[in-house]
């Protein structure tokens, strides 16, 4: 076109579409407190990759297609121990729903105080947005613990129509409780039950929460050998089930995130 002006109605359809600024750019987002920014080099996982999570991963797809179809989707809260692929799972969508609209916003525990300019700053934008919250817990006393659990529920100002979040902990009410809250009668609180239910709350108010495992050794051995047949790898079944027997008692125990390193290593040995 020679000049600007005659394109308005294909820009115009283009940024329904794409958005604008950091959302136009990519579909994987950081919130530094005040605007977004563009993930320039995400890391990508492929969610065919992610082996024993089938319940896991029909759970959260169903949730974020729904949402994506312009239901409301439900916030998520996807707790277990580390590395049985809580997280991957979540990186993962934005890579399977990107062209769909998705967006992923990874936001630190450090940002937890702004959400409401983030959801004030979504509103902006006809994308659908999975606000990641990563490795999420507080302490008892935490100053950010009760701001969050209104923001999630029970604030005056609604949550965007176009943004859920999916959480990951690895404790179900990310709250710890010690043996030193449960006090005697003459030490407690007069309302102890009630102090108790204050901390339990928090997982209370996510629509749906999913358990992961840890995967016992079978399922670790089923884990490496989809790694290795996704990634071409020339070894054999039980040569390379023993491999991954030694590694797991040698490293980090038996989970998804051991046998992807395994198998990470196992790659660069064969191919060296």
């Amino acid at each position: 076109a020679e000049a600007w002006a005659d394109l308005v109605d294909e820009l115009a359809v283009f940024h329904r579409a794409q958005g604008f600024g950091a959302v136009a750019r990519t579909w994987f987002l950081t919130w530094d407190g005040a605007r977004l920014l563009p993930v320039d080099e995400p890391d990508l996982t492929d969610l065919d990759d992610l082996a024993g999570l089938e319940d896991q991963k029909a759970a959260v797809l169903e949730n974020t297609e729904a949402f994506l179809r312009g239901g409301p989707g439900l916030n998520l809260l996807l707790y277990g121990p580390r590395g049985t692929g809580k997280s991957s799972l979540v990186r993962a969508l934005a890579r399977r729903y990107g062209e769909a609209g998705l967006r992923l916003v990874e936001v630190s525990r450090d940002r937890l105080g702004s959400l409401g300019d983030l959801y004030r700053a979504v509103r902006r934008h006809p994308q659908r947005f999975v606000l990641f919250l990563d490795d999420l817990t507080f302490e008892t006393d935490d100053a950010d613990y009760r701001a969050f659990k209104s923001l999630l529920e029970g604030a005056l100002e609604r949550r965007p129509p176009n943004l859920v979040l999916y959480v990951t902990s690895n404790r179900r009410h990310m709250v710890p409780e010690r043996w030193s809250d449960r006090l005697s009668p003459e030490e407690g609180e007069v309302h102890g039950q009630d102090a108790r239910e204050e901390r339990l709350s928090l997982a209370d108010r996510f629509g749906r929460t999913i358990l992961f495992l840890r995967p016992d050794q079978e399922q670790y051995l089923r884990i490496v050998e989809h790694l290795s047949a996704r990634r071409g790898l020339p070894i054999g079944r039980e040569e390379l089930r023993e491999a991954a027997r030694r590694w797991a008692l040698w490293q980090n125990g038996l989970s998804g995130r051991a046998a992807r390193q395994f198998v990470d290593e196992l790659e660069a040995k064969l191919r060296a």
